[in-house]
């Protein structure tokens, strides 16, 4: 019987214990809704804002001066083109796949990836993506300067 308390009493205090650590690690983040609201935080895709280029066009989900430095992008690429050669940022980059073939570059080596892949380019890595496929290559990128 006295095992059982003492298991018990264990118990109760173990509980409340984590139940003041969760309380104490849970912070209420809010913001001033003057600053952040559904107008600015929300960017819906508006064809007449793509950038069009011979090798297909891109468009912009975020100002990074509104961002704090992210960016999304949308870009589309036409068969056998790329819109840049292979080059470095200052910032990371991530790329996702969303449609078609590409074949993608980090440092000397190549890989032919398909929709549903995500790339990781390190800041400062000599990196490059090109369309491999015969359909349009449609991809995001999502980077911090």
């Amino acid at each position: 019987m006295c095992l059982k308390y003492l298991i018990n009493v264990f118990l109760f205090f173990g509980i409340v214990q984590w139940t003041s650590i969760f309380a104490q690690n849970t912070e209420v983040i809010t913001t001033d809704t003057s600053t952040f609201s559904i107008d600015n935080c929300l960017n819906e895709f508006d064809s007449t804002s793509r950038v069009i280029e011979n090798s297909g066009w891109h468009y912009f989900f975020t100002d990074k001066a509104k961002q704090n430095g992210w960016s999304i992008k949308m870009s589309y690429v036409n068969p056998g083109t790329f819109r840049h050669g292979t080059h470095k940022h200052t910032g990371d980059e991530i790329v996702f796949v969303l449609e078609g073939s590409a074949e993608i570059t980090i440092g000397n080596r190549t890989k032919i990836v398909g929709p549903n892949t995500s790339v990781y380019f390190p800041k400062g890595s000599v990196h490059g993506l090109k369309n491999s496929g015969d359909t349009t290559l449609k991809y995001l990128v999502i980077k911090k300067d």
